[in-house]
């Protein structure tokens, strides 16, 4: 991956007007993590990707954020029908508009 700041990810940021966008969001933050991560190191990874995740939703004016139970980071292993039925949304939703 390319090192970029926060700055420049910001600065090159542009609204995707009604683009159909679902986020998700692991919903168990605890799974997957090292051993030496402490429950305060947790809740504030939590913290941080909850608002990072929100921001990117809010790119679309009918972007939304989803929490998937039970998932980690890997999302597509730990609750895959979550991750299939998103895309099919955002597919039918696409594919309305035109």
């Amino acid at each position: 991956m390319e090192v970029v700041s926060t700055g420049q990810i910001r600065a090159a940021q542009r609204p995707y007007g009604d683009l159909p966008l679902i986020v998700l969001t692991r919903g168990d933050y605890k799974k997957g993590m090292p051993p030496g991560f402490t429950d305060d190191a947790t809740a504030a990874l939590a913290k941080i990707w909850i608002a990072m995740h929100a921001e990117m939703a809010a790119q679309s004016s009918i972007g939304q954020t989803r929490t998937i139970p039970g998932a980690g980071h890997r999302i597509q292993s730990d609750a895959p029908q979550a991750v299939i039925d998103a895309v099919k949304e955002v597919v039918a939703a696409a594919r309305s508009k035109s």
